[in-house]
């Protein structure tokens, strides 16, 4: 089985600890996960050897109006990921 986990980032909050619990009991379970993700920051503990592909590498502070116009963009290159 393979698992893709998307998220804005892996910063501090609950959502955020799910998907770092959620990746180590895969990787431990020996199901293949990967982390597409939008921001650089990770401030969670991640097991050694998960792939994490970033599609955009935002700031946290960037205009709502700018992160609204790359919505395509960024559709278009999660797409092109879950193909491959």
């Amino acid at each position: 089985m393979k698992l893709g986990i998307l998220i804005y980032s892996l910063s501090g909050g609950g959502a955020e600890r799910v998907v770092s619990h959620l990746t180590s009991y895969c990787f431990n379970n020996n199901i293949d996960v990967e982390l597409i993700l939008m921001n650089t920051t990770i401030e969670f503990e991640l097991p050694k050897g998960i792939k994490i592909h970033f599609i955009e590498k935002s700031q946290g502070n960037e205009n709502g109006i700018m992160k609204a116009l790359k919505i395509p963009f960024l559709t278009y290159k999660y797409s092109r990921l879950v193909k491959n």
